[in-house]
């Protein structure tokens, strides 16, 4: 009898240690659970906006050109190297070379590459090494554009748009003095009406008109026949409450 009560207490104790080993197999960890909870981090794609008529060079293919990144900060490159290699596709990569650190030159026509001036790597515009002593691409970046747009997007993990600061109303004033016509070049954040007046220096008004203008430059001549020699304020004004007012001399 004492024998058969060993026997059933440990046939007890191994149907315990069997259930324990069926739910360790069928339960998830804690190491699971906080995975499931806690995901690994996980850097968004932002998408870097570049506007090609600020960089003529990159209307022609193999145009290559340096666009500086403002704000730059973790895995996000201070400078892209950015390259047309087809009418309607652009290759960008970081400017950094992965040989010694030193800042890669864009692309050169007569070797066909991206040269590092340091140490004489070469890479092609999408970033791999044509020749050494570098072993590493440089890092690239995935481009989004449309044929016939001003846009170029380039998709790069972590990076944050910083908000565009409106672009003021602004002007200068030619010839100042002026004798005969006033010619006023300025810049308007977007088509707009804006509303042109001109006071003497004590207030009063001489003329007021308002007209039309274009987003980005716009030339006005005004002629001054009627205007007596002296100094004057021209005020701009447009739909938004954006302002502009500047001196002007009249000699006759």
């Amino acid at each position: 009898m004492p024998t058969v009560r060993a026997m059933g207490t440990s046939r007890r104790s191994f149907l315990r240690q069997l259930l324990a080993a069926a739910a360790t197999a069928t339960t998830p960890s804690i190491a699971q659970l906080l995975s499931a909870a806690f995901p690994p981090e996980r850097h968004p794609l932002g998408r870097f906006r570049i506007l090609l008529s600020q960089y003529p060079a990159l209307g022609e293919v193999t145009g290559s050109v340096k666009v500086p990144i403002p704000g730059a900060t973790g895995e996000v490159p201070p400078r892209l190297i950015v390259t047309r290699v087809a009418e309607d596709r652009f290759a960008a990569v970081d400017d950094i070379c992965p040989h010694a650190g030193c800042p890669v030159s864009t692309y050169q026509s007569s070797l066909q590459a991206l040269p590092c001036p340091c140490h004489g790597s070469l890479f092609s515009p999408t970033g791999q090494v044509l020749r050494g002593p570098a072993r590493s691409p440089l890092r690239s970046f995935q481009t989004f554009y449309e044929q016939g747009s001003d846009v170029l997007e380039v998709e790069i993990p972590g990076y944050v748009s910083v908000p565009e600061i409106p672009t003021p109303l602004t002007a200068t004033l030619t010839p100042n003095p002026a004798t005969e016509w006033l010619e006023i070049t300025g810049t308007a954040p977007e088509a707009t009406v804006v509303r042109f007046s001109i006071t003497t220096l004590q207030g009063q008004t001489v003329v007021q008109w308002q007209q039309w203008v274009p987003a980005g430059r716009f030339y006005i001549r005004y002629p001054l026949r009627g205007f007596a020699s002296g100094t004057y304020w021209l005020r701009l004004e447009d739909s938004a409450g954006g302002g502009f007012v500047h001196a002007f001399q009249v000699l006759h």
